[in-house]
């Protein structure tokens, strides 16, 4: 009898154990939330009054920015008082003169510099900062001044306006590919060693 009274108790205990073992189990998670980089330039500049001269200009990477390569342009135009743009175009060196940045290079001389960060005009027109920007950080100068050279000449009232546009890429975990496709083949530009910036 002892033995057909072991069984039973053996048998719950089992169930006991095996229902035990089932209320000991858990889950975890975890929620990633993934943010788009920003790859948005600011143009910065000096512009005082009487609003006759620009000075400083540069370009940095936003706050928030992924690294980015930045390429500018800059357009010289006149417009009327009501802001509207003239069809005749301000000629550098009679209406304005600029003075471009000390770090300002054509495609024959800037690869020198082009480690240390520098601007290349490219094949396009378009001028290159040739090491990536991290958030928050700027260009050297593209120009260091330009300025009105007879401001009072005009007497139709028309103003110089210089438009200094910038642009941005990735330079995150592809940047030959981003480069190459966003500008390389018409800057005659191509990413090369630690990602500097180098002649095609």
């Amino acid at each position: 009898m002892r033995r057909v009274r072991a069984l039973p108790v053996a048998v719950l205990a089992f169930c006991v154990a095996l229902g035990t073992a089932a209320w000991f189990s858990a889950t975890g998670s975890r929620t990633n939330a993934f943010a788009r980089g920003e790859v948005a330039p600011v143009v910065n500049e000096e512009f005082d009054a009487p609003y006759t001269v620009k000075r400083n200009v540069s370009v940095s990477a936003n706050a928030e920015s992924v690294d980015v390569y930045v390429r500018a342009t800059a357009n010289a135009v006149w417009t009327a008082a009501d802001g509207a743009v003239l069809w005749d175009e301000p000629e550098a060196g009679v209406d304005y003169v600029v003075d471009v940045g000390d770090e300002v290079y054509g495609m024959d001389t800037f690869a020198a510099h082009a480690a240390a960060g520098c601007w290349v005009k490219g094949d396009d027109g378009f001028y290159y900062y040739t090491v990536p920007l991290a958030a928050g950080a700027a260009t050297q100068n593209l120009l260091d001044e330009v300025s009105v050279v007879e401001p009072s000449r005009y007497a139709d009232g028309r103003a110089l306006t210089v438009d200094v546009a910038a642009q941005a890429v990735q330079a995150g975990s592809h940047p030959v590919e981003a480069f190459d496709d966003a500008w390389g083949v018409a800057a005659g530009l191509r990413v090369g060693a630690a990602g500097v910036l180098e002649a095609r």
